[in-house]
């Protein structure tokens, strides 16, 4: 490349190179025709059918040994197959994957499949804002400028958003600057689908469903902003998808000139002065951060509480919080909670005292430390489920002391492959982690028996 550029124009076609490490096998094996474990990028974003698989296993050059041998791995690997990724998925699968410098890439298709669905969405988030009326020219126009947008009628979960997306788009400009393109994925990542589209798109219904004119218009005009500014963070990691969205939204003033995101200026609050203005929205998104905490509090709660035949139970909810100003946000939001958590009704109350006997109590990790309490009394029998549990933490420690009984054994870690020893370190894993949310459950039961 640099040969024909300099022959052909007399310039270097760039002038730094980011080298990314080696990629192997998600057992940290490295790829190897001779191993059979070669993964074919376009298999991986057009798909390819077990068969397929097989059929390019046994058209190499390896021993007919070897092909039954790895056939085996193929079939338990990919037992369906390679669905079609997309070249987006594997893209962002691998700088993602490339998190410490010099440290291998283990690439496992199950989290490229992941990432498909990201991409997946995306769609959905803007087929969310197409349903707002986004992509009709006859109903929206985007604000001018963030001065235009800062005077709109904001609601709280608006300016949360929005001030979330200036320190998002700082940080992802920084990590670029310093060539920490996982981190930068990682980011945008976690801020368009766990706050984006997990808090905000549930948060901004009130406003666009019944609010009023202003209110309404304010909410659309945030989330048209997230997404053109999402899409332009994104595009660098995801360029296709984001490409084909990104036509589709109404051209604001910030890109007018633009005929495709790449020519879009990337959002930098460092360079851009109207887009700096969004951090100071700080002190209006501190208070709904009180909200993000009780749902995450809550959630984490039912999925330890209420399990098996209780999941779809919907307990009483009772927020404790002497701060006025934090029960008012909390109660003009108690709709959007009730959505999020699927609980039953939620009341706010200043004392602990007013909490009736028969909940489970917790705090959540905002800076009013709100007391989130769940009414468990008639909807789990305390007694079976102790019971219950105590049968399945029996089980689930006799299978820790098992895997960690061949780890301590050397003639079991000579004899073991890497994919036996990764399986192993997987399992003992995942059952230490629920050895510890049912050792917490029964001491809860136990309190409130």
């Amino acid at each position: 490349m640099v040969m024909m550029s300099l022959t052909l124009t007399g310039k270097l076609p760039f002038t730094e190179v980011y080298l990314h490490s080696m990629v192997r096998d998600k057992y940290g094996s490295k790829m190897s025709k001779s191993k059979g474990n070669v993964i074919d990028p376009l298999d991986v974003i057009e798909g390819a059918s077990l068969k397929q698989l097989l059929e390019t296993l046994e058209n190499s050059l390896l021993h007919p040994r070897e092909v039954a041998k790895y056939g085996k791995t193929k079939r338990k690997d990919f037992p369906k197959g390679l669905p079609a990724c997309g070249a987006d998925a594997l893209r962002f699968g691998l700088l993602c994957e490339n998190k410490v410098a010099g440290s291998d890439v283990n690439l496992d298709i199950n989290r490229v499949i992941g990432w498909r669905k990201f991409c997946n969405k995306l769609w959905n988030l803007h087929k969310l804002g197409v349903l707002w009326g986004l992509e009709d020219k006859t109903k929206f126009t985007p604000p001018k400028d963030i001065d235009a947008l800062l005077g709109l009628q904001l609601s709280g979960p608006d300016k949360w958003i929005l001030y979330r997306l200036s320190e998002v788009c700082s940080q992802a400009n920084k990590n670029l600057v310093d060539y920490e393109i996982a981190l930068a994925c990682q980011l945008i990542y976690d801020f368009l689908l766990k706050e984006f589209a997990a808090y905000y798109a549930e948060l901004s219904k009130v406003s666009i469903r019944s609010g009023d004119g202003p209110s309404k218009y304010a909410a659309q005009a945030t989330f048209y902003t997230v997404l053109e500014a999402g899409y332009c963070l994104l595009h660098p990691m995801m360029p296709f998808v984001t490409e084909e969205l990104w036509q589709r939204l109404p051209r604001s003033s910030r890109s007018a000139g633009a005929k495709s995101v790449s020519t879009a200026p990337y959002p930098n609050p460092a360079k851009d002065a109207q887009f700096a203005k969004l951090s100071g929205l700080a002190a209006d998104a501190l208070a709904v951060n009180s909200v993000i905490s009780v749902i995450e509090t809550l959630n984490r709660q039912k999925g330890i509480f209420l399990t098996g035949g209780n999941a779809s139970k919907k307990p009483a909810i009772y927020l404790v919080t002497a701060d006025a100003s934090n029960a008012t946000v909390l109660n003009h939001n108690i709709s959007a909670v009730q959505a999020l958590c699927k609980t039953g009704e939620i009341s706010v109350v200043a004392e602990q005292g007013k909490v009736p006997v028969g909940c489970h109590g917790d705090f959540a990790s905002d800076k009013h430390r709100t007391g989130v309490n769940m009414m468990l009394k008639g909807i789990v029998d305390f007694s079976k489920e102790i019971k219950t549990l105590q049968g399945k933490l029996k089980k689930l420690k006799a299978k820790c002391a098992k895997i960690e009984a061949h780890q301590s054994d050397p003639k079991f870690i000579a004899n073991a492959d890497k994919q036996q020893l990764h399986q192993e370190q997987e399992r003992l894993a995942q059952y230490k982690e629920e050895v510890s949310a049912m050792e917490l459950q029964i001491a809860a039961f136990q309190q409130l028996i």
